[in-house]
């Protein structure tokens, strides 16, 4: 199930949602950085490595209802769409933004966190990104971004072997790659700041065009 805040009530603006403690995303002048649409190319994968709970006072704050109250965990993940273990996807943000959440990937793609704490996928996750992949080219291309490419975490920080993991390698990224006219991308990234890590290409144990 897609669910769209970028124009509700539960939209979280970055101005607010972004500086809990570290900056989710670029900001200028008090403003976040919305990318050019021509820069904006391809989507990258994640896994978030951990699952979410919801505090007592966040479910009050939801009415009770202990699903919002998770969902809204989304408006404080940079990342354009979180897909939560039942299926849910929040997609908080404009999918122009300037997100940090994929280093040498943050200005050319739109992220995606899978919420894993081993790497696995659940049956709700694959049915909702099989419906959320075209939807982002689709609603993307409606801002003027052209998305053609697919991207792993791994490919832009050396630090993250295993994002966004073989499993979704395989069952997400190649088949709804092919299925969607996208290319895969394989290479590796350089580090995007002095402090970063060089990021580490697609292995063949991944793909059959891995390295």
């Amino acid at each position: 199930m897609i669910i769209d805040w970028r124009n509700t009530a539960d939209y979280a603006p970055l101005s607010r949602a972004a500086n809990d403690g570290k900056a989710k995303a670029k900001f200028v002048g008090g403003k976040v950085v919305m990318r050019a649409p021509g820069e904006v190319v391809g989507i990258m994968f994640h896994v978030t490595d951990c699952l979410y709970g919801v505090t007592p006072a966040a479910v009050k704050a939801a009415g009770g209802d202990r699903r919002l109250a998770r969902n809204r965990r989304a408006c404080r993940i940079p990342a354009h769409a979180t897909v939560f273990r039942d299926g849910d996807a929040v997609v908080p943000f404009a999918l122009l933004a300037y997100l940090h959440h994929g280093n040498a990937g943050n200005a050319m793609t739109l992220g995606i966190e899978i919420e894993s704490d081993d790497g696995t996928i659940t049956d709700a996750q694959f049915a909702t990104l099989a419906e959320l992949v075209p939807w982002l080219i689709a609603q993307a291309k409606i801002e003027g971004a052209v998305i053609t490419e697919s991207w792993g975490h791994r490919q832009t920080n050396g630090g993250k072997p295993n994002d966004p993991g073989q499993v979704v390698w395989q069952k997400i990224v190649i088949p709804l790659s092919e299925k969607h006219g996208l290319t895969r991308t394989i290479k590796a990234l350089p580090r995007s700041t002095p402090k970063g890590r060089d990021g580490i290409p697609i292995p063949k144990t991944w793909d059959p065009k891995g390295v």
